[in-house]
């Protein structure tokens, strides 16, 4: 649950900044590539570590219900990697659908083109 609360923060980071940056009309701020990196690298590490984990902990004690909803939530926290790193998983506008019905596929996420950009580079 603490990866998950982490991970909408970082998120909720990201938009406030990117807000920021529209209303100012000035580039992200310095700190932002360099922060979003060592986030996405640290992010992916603990998906990692807490799926061996959980991997190890059912074949030691066996499934549980606990267990079950820690795999619901990690799969979560994957779910909410993979919407701001890779590709645009929410889509709640009509602009969004329209964008995947035309295209028929996912739009890369916000946050990962700004980082492609190389925004908030110094």
């Amino acid at each position: 649950m603490a990866l998950v609360g982490l991970m909408l923060l970082q998120g909720a980071w990201y938009w406030h900044l990117k807000l920021l940056s529209v209303q100012s009309r000035q580039p992200l701020p310095v700190y932002f590539r360099p922060l979003y990196v060592g986030l996405r690298r640290a992010d992916l590490l603990a998906l990692v570590a807490l799926a061996i984990w959980l991997a190890a902990h059912a074949l030691r004690s066996g499934a549980t219900a606990d267990l079950a909803w820690a795999g619901a939530l990690w799969a979560f926290a994957v779910l909410e990697y993979v919407n701001y790193f890779a590709v645009q998983l929410m889509h709640d506008t009509s602009a969004d659908f329209e964008h995947l019905r035309r295209n028929r596929r996912l739009r890369r996420a916000s946050l990962a083109s700004d980082l492609a950009r190389g925004e908030g580079a110094n």
